[in-house]
């Protein structure tokens, strides 16, 4: 899990302060019973603003913690055995969709780390 800030994006709705890029990184591996995976990359963004860095502990805590990521089939593409999201929602685009520090997510995200706390 890699973060940066960058002062020039912003999050939709949120044109008053810059963004949070979160970069996720997993190389090809093999499972404790031989099995290969396939590796994935992605990214994430939260405002950067008091609430986005409090979102970005508890995603931190879920990631350190193992929860973020699994190995499964993505619903995406169909493909098996391959790093997938493990059910901790991320924003992936900068713009489109709810307002996602109001949304869903917010409340998803935190009463998640909140259960594995």
């Amino acid at each position: 899990m890699w973060v940066t800030v960058n002062k020039d994006m912003h999050c939709s709705g949120y044109h008053g302060c810059g963004t949070i890029v979160i970069e996720y990184n997993f190389p090809h591996g093999k499972l404790p019973n031989g099995k290969n995976y396939s590796g994935t990359s992605r990214v994430a963004y939260l405002p950067d603003n008091q609430e986005g860095r409090e979102v970005l502990g508890l995603l931190r805590t879920s990631f350190d913690r193992k929860l973020t990521f699994t190995v499964g089939t993505s619903v995406t593409t169909g493909r098996s055995d391959t790093v997938v999201w493990n059910g901790v929602h991320h924003k992936t685009n900068l713009s489109g969709g709810k307002n996602f520090m109001r949304s869903r997510f917010n409340f998803q995200i935190r009463f998640f780390t909140f259960w594995i706390s």
